[in-house]
């Protein structure tokens, strides 16, 4: 699923003006949603999940809404800070709700994996 865009807009704002930055990270970037509204206020975008599929997916959404600024890594959210060369402003963190088991068991941050446990 992809975050609906008048929501991705309203939480691409949000950070933009929260941290008022120009180096962005989508870690679970999904179909893409969040990183183009991000992307669209200016800025670069690392896009970026653990899913090949959802990588390419995003790559074609941005290719369909213009947007140029981006990149993409596949890799997995509990590791990724290991990954980080450059600074980086703020990190947007919606995860694939639906993955997770929420449904099933309801939603638990810890059974997000042990790398978020701090959060």
């Amino acid at each position: 699923s992809v975050t609906p865009e008048p929501i991705a807009k309203q939480q691409a704002k949000r950070v933009k003006s929260a941290e008022g930055g120009s180096v962005f990270v989508d870690s679970f970037c999904g179909a893409g949603g969040n990183s183009i509204a991000l992307a669209k206020l200016g800025g670069f975008v690392l896009c970026s999940d653990l899913h090949r599929e959802r990588l390419k997916s995003a790559q074609r959404n941005c290719q369909i809404y213009g947007v140029q600024c981006l990149d993409f890594l596949q890799a997995d959210a509990r590791q990724r800070h290991r990954l980080y060369r450059q600074k980086v402003d703020a990190v947007l963190l919606s995860p694939p709700w639906a993955d997770q088991g929420i449904v099933e068991h309801g939603f638990s941050v810890r059974r997000l994996g042990q790398g978020l446990d701090a959060a």
